[in-house]
């Protein structure tokens, strides 16, 4: 049997009793993120997907858990991701799921993954934005420059900066 790891996004921080109960009810390797907010899992478990059916079992009401995801993507890269709705929005999304033919797993991913790419169009506008602003200033060897110095911690001398800025086309 495989080992999983999953990671347990809390709602809140959890408690040192809340911890030493999830460790007394369950088997296998448990480790919390500093911050209390997450904790690691390491699960036997045939496929992610019982990984992910065991956790919500054995410590759903030990710990305060938002949501469940796979540590390690599988061959294609995708990660499981699960998380608990109330029964209202279960429905909704049931319905909506019924409506476009899909089940309510596959309206959820493409939901996610359309939510993603959204982000991430956004995301790439906003840093063409940025560019075309400092380009219409700087020429782009200061740029690069201001980026370098940034990337080694401010550690430029005086020599460096010299250096740096004579460079411009």
């Amino acid at each position: 049997m495989k080992a999983q790891a999953i990671e347990i996004i809390l709602v809140r921080p959890v408690t040192k009793r809340e911890l030493a109960r999830a460790r007394s009810v369950c088997a296998y390797g448990i480790a919390a993120a500093r911050d209390r907010n997450r904790v690691m899992v390491v699960v036997p478990a045939r496929s992610r997907r019982r990984a992910i059916r065991r956790v919500w079992r054995e410590l759903a009401t030990v710990l305060p858990i938002d949501a469940l995801t796979t540590v390690f993507g599988d061959a294609q890269g995708w990660h499981l991701l699960s998380v608990q709705m109330d029964s209202d929005v279960l429905g909704r999304v049931r319905q909506q799921a019924a409506q476009t033919g899909q089940t309510p797993e596959e309206y959820m991913s493409e939901a996610v993954r359309g939510a993603v790419a959204r982000q991430k169009a956004d995301r790439l506008t906003r840093l063409d934005d940025a560019v075309n602003r400092l380009l219409g200033c700087c020429s782009p060897a200061e740029i690069l420059n201001a980026v370098a110095r940034r990337n080694t911690d401010g550690a430029v001398g005086p020599e460096d900066r010299t250096r740096a800025t004579s460079t411009q086309p």
